[in-house]
């Protein structure tokens, strides 16, 4: 006859919670919405499409290239200040 398996750790948890460093955490990724023109999401779906890839990975690539080509200062970002002028009539 087959012993009886034991039930002992049947509803324990099987994974210990992590004791993450402040550096792990702050790699961990988190979410972000992003709206896009229609234009420029049906380009982002060809490079997708083109390279096999998800769309998700190519957005977090440009992000990061972006981010990179920045802290190099290789791009600069070009702002423009709006003046508006309220009246009390």
């Amino acid at each position: 006859m087959a012993k009886k398996p034991s039930m002992k750790g049947l509803f324990e948890k099987t994974e210990t919670p992590s004791q993450d460093t402040e550096a792990e955490k702050a790699k961990k990724r988190r979410p972000i919405g992003l709206y896009l023109r229609m234009a420029t999401r049906a380009e982002v779906e060809k490079i997708a499409a083109a390279e096999d890839l998800p769309v998700h990975a190519i957005l977090a690539y440009a992000v990061a290239y972006f981010v990179r080509q920045y802290k190099a200062g290789k791009v600069k970002i070009e702002t423009t200040k709006k003046t508006t002028l309220n009246l009390d009539v």
